[in-house]
């Protein structure tokens, strides 16, 4: 049984439009699997978020070009190092500064397609102070995707 429901939607002067049409039943399902515990309700501001083609295109390309370049052959730490190094920040949590760097799940929804885009230039002028390069045919068909993303997450609001 699980322990969570998502749905998403888009706010038009007062009225809510949900992705999802059967979201009322699921939500009726929901609290019927699980009566007489207790729940919270978060509502999110999903800002312009990252694109499956920008992810895709970090561990794909990017990642695996760091691995030509440098030799490391260990991709997840060249992949936490560049998450650290361009989307690190420091945080002061109850009084102790804390490094913190977000993650970049799909469903975490904590950096947006332009900080994404930007961390993604970031990598690869670091690639080409290395000595990689990239394909211009990657990045010209992750500039496609993107469109093709974009165009994609307008009509899934309309």
């Amino acid at each position: 049984m699980k322990n969570k429901i998502e749905f998403y939607g888009k706010i038009t002067g007062e009225k809510r439009e949900y992705k999802d049409p059967e979201y009322r039943q699921k939500v009726i399902e929901f609290f019927g699997n699980h009566d007489g515990k207790e729940f919270s309700v978060t509502y999110k501001i999903i800002n312009d978020i990252k694109s499956y083609a920008q992810l895709k295109f970090f561990y794909g390309v990017v990642v695996p070009a760091f691995v030509q370049a440098t030799g490391e052959t260990n991709r997840e730490m060249i992949a936490r190092y560049l998450k650290g190094k361009y989307l690190g920040r420091i945080e002061e949590i109850m009084g102790e500064t804390i490094p913190y760097v977000p993650s970049l799940a799909m469903d975490k929804n904590e950096i947006d397609k332009l900080e994404m885009a930007n961390f993604i230039s970031n990598c690869l002028n670091e690639l080409y102070d290395v000595g990689g390069s990239i394909d211009q045919h990657e990045i010209d068909k992750l500039h496609s995707v993107m469109q093709d993303d974009i165009e994609g997450q307008q009509e899934l609001f309309k």
